[in-house]
């Protein structure tokens, strides 16, 4: 065989070897991709229904029933539910409760964990764990791994994403603590046997809120309800935003001229900013978009539509801050209109008094619920009362200057 002959020869022999390779390739190329897309929590939510009915605001109605479809109960039914007799009993039991939360940069979550604390403070129970994950799954799993060592005989939590986490609190139901959600569910885990209770705002009220929020507001800029507007809902199922996200749309469809003309979604609460300067450009002609939570959402969304020029642009969202309430002083453009607000200090309160009636044996509601504030402009002090006078926390005294002003 000559020379040539013998190139050949190799050639043809390292072909099968070549194509195992590349084939190896492909194959590991996709499993990798599978896997990224199917990784837990990072569902993409399902598109809100176009079926349901309009849904007109009214301040008067709770329009939630919790994933379980169940009637809820207020702050005050669950408290009449304890006896004075029954509040001592509690106190003789000594129980241990591990609170989990999302973010200490987001004031519910404070708000929260703040309610939370002075009810077991009231029921004499101890607070053995009080952490904040921080927008981060892996750091919820280790933080309630070690508070478990700390033998907790409930779990209190709002969880960063329920699909990712879901792993470590199949731990603490296996463990036998009862767990009270808050505003979601963990897939896999038994109503009521291993989560007992779920205390919440209202998911879809606040949306219907922001919704009528974001119609005054277009109303207010062309003498009546017209306008193009779009949505912007985190980008894995979770029910509490994709229930705001449907009261939204619900109430949008009262208002034949506004249009809903998209939504996006966002992977990443704590990168907003840039998913919203990459949206934006794509929607110029839209007069408002509502946002699923504020902090650090719709304020992201708020600096995006700043920086890109878009002074004209109108938010509404759910959930009342500081800064929230310096932006709606503010109405500059762009224009933070108003949002759907609650006394989220309740939401704590709720969940320990949930964790009382357990403890003692007595029926527990499946659902509290706390109402909807609308919060807007003309109201913001007095809806800052309403939203934090259960905790004393001031307003941010620029607020009273900016409208005084």
């Amino acid at each position: 065989i000559n020379t040539y002959d013998k190139r050949w020869v190799d050639i043809m022999v390292k072909i099968p070897s070549v194509a195992v390779l590349a084939v190896v390739v492909i194959v590991c190329v996709a499993a990798v991709a599978i896997y990224f897309v199917t990784i837990p929590g990072a569902e993409e939510p399902e598109e809100p229904e176009d079926n349901l009915p309009p849904l007109e605001w009214d301040p008067t109605r709770s329009y939630n029933k919790g994933p379980l479809d169940v009637e809820s109960m207020s702050t005050a039914q669950i408290k009449a539910l304890l006896t004075e007799e029954d509040k001592e009993a509690v106190k003789q039991m000594n129980l241990k409760l591990a609170l989990q939360w999302q973010a200490a940069t987001e004031e519910t979550s404070i708000a929260f964990q703040t309610g939370a604390v002075i009810a077991a403070e009231e029921l004499g129970m101890e607070v053995v764990a009080n952490n904040y994950a921080e927008w981060d799954s892996l750091t919820e799993i280790d933080l309630v791994e070690i508070a478990m060592l700390k033998n907790p005989d409930y779990f209190i939590v709002s969880t960063v994403e329920p699909e990712a986490t879901k792993v470590v609190w199949r731990k603490v139901a296996d463990a036998g603590i009862p767990i009270v959600v808050i505003s979601t569910y963990f897939p896999g885990l038994e109503v009521p046997e291993e989560i007992i209770s779920n205390s919440t705002d209202d998911s879809k009220g606040t949306g219907v809120c922001a919704g009528y929020l974001m119609a005054q507001a277009l109303y207010e800029k062309y003498g009546e309800y017209r306008g193009k507007v779009l949505t912007l809902d985190w980008g894995i199922e979770f029910f509490v935003t994709n229930q705001r996200e449907e009261g939204f749309r619900q109430n949008m469809k009262l208002y034949p001229n506004i249009e809903v003309v998209g939504r996006e979604t966002f992977p990443d609460p704590t990168a907003v900013l840039d998913t919203a300067k990459a949206i934006l450009p794509r929607y110029p002609d839209i007069d408002g978009i509502f946002v699923t939570w504020t902090e650090p959402c719709a304020l992201d969304v708020y600096q995006a539509a700043k920086e890109l020029g878009r002074t004209d642009l109108i938010i509404t969202s759910v959930d009342l801050s500081e800064r929230v309430a310096i932006e709606i002083a503010r109405a500059e453009g762009p224009i933070l209109y108003g949002v759907g607000g609650a006394d989220s200090a309740k939401i704590g309160i709720n969940a320990v008094y949930l964790v009382a009636l357990h403890a003692l044996g007595k029926e527990v509601p499946q659902l509290a619920t706390i109402p909807t504030i609308p919060v807007e402009r003309s109201n913001l002090i007095e809806a800052w009362d309403a939203a934090y006078g259960s905790i004393g926390k001031p307003i941010p005294p620029e607020v009273p200057e900016i409208l005084g002003g």
